[in-house]
């Protein structure tokens, strides 16, 4: 028992652990559309007494709008007049009043009742706020009072969600000043294809296929349901429900102490909605969006008249099997069962939609890329590849004998040689001669006849190419190496002259000198003088790399460090590729850390996986200079993905080091979240292959909470979010799944999976369906494959076409 106690508190320690890490700042304090503040009429000054409402309502709508693309990636809002006199009639109220208030005078009191007012159904929602109208002396634009307003909505968390809620895709904005135009009250009314009561029938059309009125139900309060409204669990409701072939109503589960936990408080109860899809046709629309419900409805069935009508008498078991009612009669045509989950008895806060989701081919194995270390090298200046001028030698001795020596005596050297692609200019020959022949005449000639030769050879290979021949006696490096002989080390203090008059004089002194000192004097230096190439990538890269080499060969490790800085930034954007990085030489030294960690980070950068080869040289890297704890970083991307999940153990080790990763400065918060985030992952999958029990169950829940307390705004890629998003939908958790996909439904490159696995979640429930977002995704569904789109739809609930685009796209598409 103690050790089954001490397991699960090192599940919970595992959900709180580094706690103080996760991002508790205010998300939205950087909002600052800057480019709207460049808008020529929005920087005109702002004045209470004569200000332009057409431009303020623009502005207004503009910075709106941007925070929602900004931080919940959504489309412009529409607007509609009778939104813009609802919010209008309640900006003037609190002008009036001189006060911030939700409220008004009876009988429009609330927003629900001031968009009937106009005509609108009461499905909408309503921020309220108030600005300075002016500052005095102090420069105020348009734009300066509209980031104001908006930015006093986005400090507080309560009315941040309303402004940013995917379900609205209508904007009415009301604005006016206190009589002393001292300040300015705003109203933003938003709403959505619900708010919009354009399919109810006249009275006493025909009869409804609906229950008229509100049936004994209250609407929507925030107060009452906002747990209800959140909880994913709740979503289990749709999947226990059965229709048999005697149009029998059942509720099966295997659980029944489950369900208490849903639906089994004092005033909880559920209602079950027949919605048919009749009402539904793309031409003959019949629904009433006064009304919390959309068919016929059933009166409340509490938890306890569902356990008095279960058929299964052995409790024990946890299975519970009920008839709840008959399917009604009115109810003729296909239809779908929603579930009304109840608060206070009668209150309707929640509406349990059947479900078609789909998750196909959402595996993907995220990689983590490694930290660079830009740091522990100061870099010299902004090193960028261009066009240099540069030489570079080859040589080959000659025989003394020997005077038609051709370019095939060094070519191969320039076959083997690491120099980059070059445009030849000029071609210098240097004959290098022993000191024994200096101002030997007849020896001269000799040289002569073998350079000319050598310099036609050259020419015939590089026609029009100017070369010029020199020659040299090798004074320097003879007195260099004598210097060092027992017998002759004198002839180092002589000059070349006196030198090389001894030297005829005693023939024996040149015999006994020649292999050793006189010889290695006797050799053909071509040199190259070149502009090296930097026209194509390759080139570039080429040139990079030799130019590294040559700064690190030099000991230069601030310039060594200012070229790899340039060939990440080559890689990063795509333009290098991996081959030419083997041949950057570096040393295994602590001096040089940085650039061999570097050098991996490029090479795991362009490569599909990390390799155990690249996860043991990170170890010998990092071990050059353990002090360096940042590239802790990178040991750990080793360590989590080559070292596989046997136990719990195993965990708690890992995501130890992990954890501490947020305390070393210069470590990003968001690398650490990645490689967090993908080990979690990783324990999920382990989780879910082995057998279940009160450690596993626990820790699994954890998992899922840490991963929330550790996401990134957005994830790494498309193919990770998807992969990530499948793992909460196996949860029933579609709202955080959906904000996982949600910023990527721009993104070219998404696959058909992705969007369709979108479309079937955001179907789920009206508060993602009746959103802009759906209808972006619909629309690209139906541009990339229309059949598949048409066959999804036939799967999900009919009350998604309460979406006005979703609808008139489907209709279209599939000739409904």
């Amino acid at each position: 028992m103690s050790r089954k106690i001490t397991l699960l508190l090192t599940a919970i320690l595992l959900v709180v652990s580094k706690i103080s890490f996760c991002q508790i700042d205010n998300p939205y304090a950087d909002f600052d559309p800057k480019t709207l503040k460049e808008n020529a009429k929005y920087a005109r000054s702002f004045a209470p007494n004569t200000y332009d409402e057409r431009i303020l309502y623009s502005c207004m709508a503009d910075v709106v709008n941007a925070a929602r693309a900004q931080y919940a990636f959504l489309p412009v809002f529409k607007s509609d007049e009778r939104m813009d006199s609802t919010a209008m009639f309640q900006a003037s109220y609190q002008a009036q009043k001189d006060e911030k208030t939700l409220d008004n005078f009876a009988p429009y009191k609330t927003t629900y009742f001031r968009l009937r007012k106009y005509g609108l159904a009461g499905n909408g929602n309503e921020l309220v706020t108030k600005v300075k109208a002016y500052l005095g002396e102090a420069e105020y634009s348009y734009y300066d009072l509209c980031l104001a307003a908006v930015q006093s909505i986005l400090k507080s968390p309560k009315t941040a969600e309303v402004l940013l809620d995917k379900q609205y895709s209508y904007l009415g904005i009301g604005f006016n000043t206190d009589a002393m135009m001292k300040s300015m009250y705003i109203s933003f009314v938003f709403g959505n294809d619900r708010t919009f009561n354009n399919y109810k029938p006249s009275y006493g059309e025909r009869d409804l296929p609906y229950t008229k009125g509100l049936a004994g139900f209250k609407s929507y309060d925030d107060k009452v349901c906002k747990k209800c409204s959140t909880d994913p669990a709740l979503e289990v409701l749709s999947e226990l429900i059965s229709v048999n072939k005697n149009n029998e109503v059942y509720l099966n589960t295997d659980d029944y102490k489950n369900l208490k936990k849903l639906i089994g408080k004092e005033g909880d109860a559920i209602a079950l909605d027949f919605v048919q899809h009749s009402q539904y046709e793309c031409d003959d629309f019949t629904v009433d969006y006064d009304l919390s419900h959309r068919g016929t409805v059933t009166k409340p069935i509490t938890f306890e008249k569902i356990m008095e009508l279960n058929e299964n008498s052995n409790l024990k078991s946890g299975k519970l099997t009920a008839k709840l009612c008959d399917v009604p009669e009115t109810v003729n045509n296909d239809f779908d069962i929603n579930i009304l989950v109840l608060k206070e008895g009668n209150r309707i806060c929640r509406t349990v939609i059947t479900k078609a989701v789909e998750t196909k081919k959402a595996e993907n194995v995220e990689k983590v890329n490694f930290i660079k270390d830009l740091a522990s090298i100061k870099a010299k200046g902004e090193w960028t590849a261009a066009p240099e001028d540069g030489e570079f030698s080859v040589t080959f001795p000659y025989d003394l004998k020997k005077t038609d020596y051709t370019t095939d005596a060094y070519e191969s050297q320039l076959g083997t040689s690491d120099v980059p692609e070059y445009k030849l200019n000029s071609i210098e020959i240097i004959a290098h001669n022993s000191p024994n022949y200096y101002k030997d005449a007849a020896y001269q000639k000799i040289q002569e006849k073998r350079a000319d030769f050598l310099k036609k050879s050259i020419l015939a290979k590089y026609p029009g190419t100017e070369v010029t021949v020199s020659y040299d006696y090798c004074w320097e490096s003879f007195k260099k190496n004598i210097v060092n002989d027992g017998e002759y080390y004198d002839m180092s203090f002589l000059t070349l002259e006196a030198c090389a008059k001894q030297l005829k004089a005693e023939s024996w002194t040149v015999k006994y000198l020649d292999s050793a000192y006189l010889a290695p004097c006797r050799y053909y230096e071509i040199k190259y003088h070149v502009t090296y190439k930097v026209d194509s990538k390759a080139q570039e890269q080429t040139f990079a790399v030799w130019k590294f080499n040559k700064a690190l060969s030099e000991k230069n490790r601030p310039l060594a460090m200012s070229i790899e800085n340039y060939i990440i930034d080559q890689v990063e954007s795509g333009q290098y590729t991996a081959t030419p990085l083997n041949n950057m030489v570096i040393p295994k030294h602590k001096d040089n850390q940085a650039l061999l960690n570097n050098r991996l980070y490029m090479k795991y950068y362009l490569a599909p996986k990390l390799t155990e080869a690249m996860s043991e040289e990170m170890t010998e890297i990092f071990n050059l200079n353990t002090a360096n704890v940042k590239l802790l970083y990178n040991t750990t991307v080793c360590d989590v993905f080559q070292r596989k999940i046997t136990s719990t153990a195993d965990i708690a080790k890992t995501q130890a080091n992990i954890d501490k990763l947020y305390s070393i400065p210069g470590i990003p918060r968001d690398r650490v979240n990645a490689i967090n985030m993908e080990y979690q992952m990783m324990i999920i999958d382990y989780l879910s292959a082995v057998p279940a029990n009160m450690e596993t169950t626990a820790l699994m829940t954890s998992t899922f909470a840490k991963i929330k307390e550790i996401r990134n705004p957005v994830m790494d890629s498309w193919q990770n979010a998807y992969k990530l998003a499948a793992r909460f939908a196996s949860q029933r958790d579609y709202m955080y799944a959906l904000s996982l996909m949600d910023p990527f439904l721009d993104d070219a490159t998404i696959s058909e999976d992705f969007l369709f696995s979108y479309i079937s979640m955001a179907a789920h429930r009206e508060q993602t369906y009746l959103g802009p977002l759906f209808g972006k995704a619909v629309k690209l569904a139906a541009e990339k494959n229309a059949v598949r789109l048409c066959g999804l739809f036939d799967e999900l609930p009919v009350c998604v076409f309460e979406n006005e685009e979703v609808k008139a796209i489907v209709c279209k598409a599939c000739n409904r």
